[in-house]
């Protein structure tokens, strides 16, 4: 269970002056083989090199790793347990512009994301479009395993 994370509440106006800035970075949380089993589980995806540690050794990452749809569906997780500087409370996911898959994540390392505002547009008098750059990185590895920018429709 997540704890509440306490958030500034920050007008629109005052979010445009955090474009380019840091708005918070998650907490680390590790990638373990039973997350990683039950993902291919909901999604069919049964490739050994996600979900059979003993034949991932064998194969072209030596270790079993992530697939890559899990990496990217955690950002949900991520940016609700990011200490940030601002409180988007009513929003909806609103897509992607670019997802890169960078390296794998490995199993048992532990992943942190780093959210970064690009860019805030306005959609009308109450809806607000927001572009996040993500870099999800790898403590063990030390790289970034995943890179993204993504869209936030933000409601007022």
């Amino acid at each position: 269970m997540s704890e509440t994370i306490e958030r500034e509440k920050i007008s629109m106006a005052d979010l445009k002056s955090l474009i380019g800035q840091s708005i918070g970075m998650s907490p680390w949380f590790e990638m373990t083989q039973d997350r990683v089993t039950a993902f291919g589980g909901v999604t069919l995806d049964f490739d050994p090199h996600h979900i059979d540690p003993r034949q991932a050794e064998t194969g072209p990452f030596g270790v079993a790793v992530a697939q890559g749809f899990l990496t990217l569906s955690l950002l949900t997780h991520f940016i609700e347990t990011t200490p940030s500087k601002l409180d988007i409370a009513q929003h909806i996911n609103y897509g992607f512009n670019k997802i890169r898959f960078i390296q794998p994540a490995v199993v048992g390392h532990h992943l942190q994301a780093n959210f970064t505002l690009s860019n805030v547009q306005d959609r009308g008098e109450s809806a607000h479009l927001i572009t996040f750059t993500v870099e999800v990185s790898s403590r063990e590895a030390g790289h970034v395993v995943l890179a993204a920018e993504w869209l936030a429709m933000v409601l007022v």
